[in-house]
């Protein structure tokens, strides 16, 4: 489970992002980050740059992480 905030437009916040234990190392974080993003990515205004933050707390693997470049809390999305 995830909350997606932001202004539907160009800054978006990833909140909450659990996954129950009996589903863990089964891909379920990577599946639900793979739909956050494209969310955002077909959401977003047009020829813009969407910034993209994901709080350190939350424990996402690291096989979901590597799809995008999370390195400093946040990914920029160029649509």
């Amino acid at each position: 489970m995830a909350r997606l905030l932001g202004d539907g437009a160009i800054y978006w916040h990833i909140e909450d992002f659990i996954v129950s234990p009996e589903y863990k190392n089964q891909g379920v974080d990577k599946t639900i980050l793979q739909m956050l993003i494209e969310f955002i990515k077909d959401y977003s205004l047009p020829d813009t740059e969407s910034v993209v933050y994901l709080p350190a707390s939350h424990r996402i693997s690291q096989a979901a992480l590597q799809l995008y470049d999370f390195s400093n809390g946040y990914l920029i999305i160029k649509k």
